[in-house]
């Protein structure tokens, strides 16, 4: 009797594959054809990703490390290492060096090094430590070593600040980058990129009567925004001197920018430092 060929029906090898890390993914996809489409597929995408947001063995630590203001200047592939670390384990998942980013930012990220503008879903939003508003941006993805450069944002002739703001998430099905470059002290610009369609869009945003909450020069360091609901909020401190923070919200929805205050406490030999979290899709 002839051997009957077994065979495997494909919404069980999808069910397999979603179990799968990234890594493996990329693997399985030089397989075959159709495993390849498989694992292409953007539904398959989305359950995977949906499956790792639930899993509760996926969380990874991710350490960006930089030499700061070296003398003399180092090389390009010397200033700064990236590490992907398992939550649980604390071991080593991956690790990068700078000539792996090297090609996407220039000589500039051997001099300034990187920072972390925010992460969601995988992806990393990269710039520059010193940030201006034509430094380069760039959504990295660590687990398979690819990044994709943003194009540039036309930012006119206005007499800006010599700085910028960002913010990444995911909001309305699309993954966006949120930048805000202030100028004339009291107004700023806003744009906002989409994944979906590789462009920036400036917006019509108003201040809402309240002057500029981004109105200082410079930032003692970039702390990371969170992009919920349609508005991305931003811890900053509105005055040129003084300690008072506030939280500045800009609602993409009604293109509008407001002002929520943090509650202020009256000591000041009392150094309270405050974070941007989300709860629930909430922040």
């Amino acid at each position: 009797m002839a051997s009957r060929k077994q065979h495997i029906p494909e919404h069980l090898w999808c069910n397999i594959f979603i179990l799968l890390p990234v890594k493996c993914l990329l693997l399985l996809r030089c397989v075959c054809k159709r495993w390849n489409q498989i694992i292409s597929d953007h539904s398959f995408i989305e359950s995977h990703l949906v499956h790792n947001k639930t899993a509760s063995n996926t969380n990874k630590y991710l350490l960006l490390w930089n030499r700061r203001d070296p003398w003399p200047p180092l090389a390009y592939d010397l200033p700064y290492l990236t590490t992907l670390v398992d939550s649980k384990t604390y071991s080593q998942v991956l690790e990068l060096h700078a000539h792996d980013m090297y090609s996407m930012f220039g000589e500039d990220s051997a001099e300034h090094g990187l920072e972390i503008y925010g992460i969601c879903d995988g992806l990393v939003c990269l710039s520059l430590e010193v940030l201006k508003a034509d430094s380069p941006i760039v959504l990295w993805n660590p687990v398979v070593r690819k990044g994709k450069k943003l194009p540039p944002i036309e930012t006119g002739k206005h007499p800006y600040f010599d700085t910028c703001y960002l913010c990444f998430g995911y909001d309305d099905g699309d993954y966006k980058v949120i930048s805000v470059v202030p100028y004339l002290q009291t107004l700023c610009h806003v744009h906002v990129y989409s994944l979906s369609t590789d462009q920036w869009k400036k917006s019509r945003i108003g201040n809402n009567n309240i002057g500029s909450p981004f109105y200082r020069r410079y930032r003692d360091m970039p702390f990371p925004a969170r992009l919920v609901n349609g508005c991305a909020y931003f811890l900053e401190y509105p005055k040129t001197f003084g300690n008072d923070q506030v939280v500045a919200v800009i609602d993409l929805s009604h293109e509008i920018i407001r002002q929520i205050d943090v509650p202020h406490i009256n000591d000041d030999h009392l150094f309270v430092f405050v974070k941007l979290g989300e709860h629930e899709n909430r922040s």
